[in-house]
């Protein structure tokens, strides 16, 4: 089913946004 292929899609891209930025917040607060 595609309906579920792309909320997966949505939800994995919206894991890897939250988690880019927090690195970068991170990277940002240590240097």
């Amino acid at each position: 089913p595609s309906g579920s292929k792309g909320e997966i899609t949505s939800l994995l891209s919206n894991h890897f946004k939250v988690s880019i930025t927090g690195a970068s917040g991170h990277i940002f607060h240590y240097s």
